[in-house]
């Protein structure tokens, strides 16, 4: 698991999906936090946030997006955030092609 700690005012982590520029892709991970709502979404030219979900507090939340990577993106990732300041816990991620 990764771990987002609430050191600073802001936590987000950030995952690296630079290899699928240029293809649409579905993305999964779990999320556990004491927040109220999670919210992943696309860096690349400008944060796009894709997906947000409500959470029970300390439960692992699934959360799930399809997202079409530009060609014309330099970087691409993939961050988590909170609607709080609890430390947050992400696993289980998965980025897949769409064929």
């Amino acid at each position: 698991s990764y771990c987002g700690t609430r050191q600073e005012r802001d936590a987000t982590i950030k995952l690296n999906i630079s290899p699928y520029i240029g293809m649409t892709v579905d993305v999964s991970l779990y999320i556990k936090t004491k927040d109220k709502q999670v919210t992943i979404g696309l860096d690349g030219a400008g944060p796009q946030p894709l997906a947000t979900a409500d959470t029970s507090s300390g439960e692992w939340t699934k959360v799930t997006a399809r997202t079409e990577l530009p060609k014309e993106l330099a970087s691409a990732e993939i961050y988590v955030e909170t609607d709080g300041n609890a430390e947050f816990y992400v696993d289980d991620v998965f980025v897949c092609p769409v064929r």
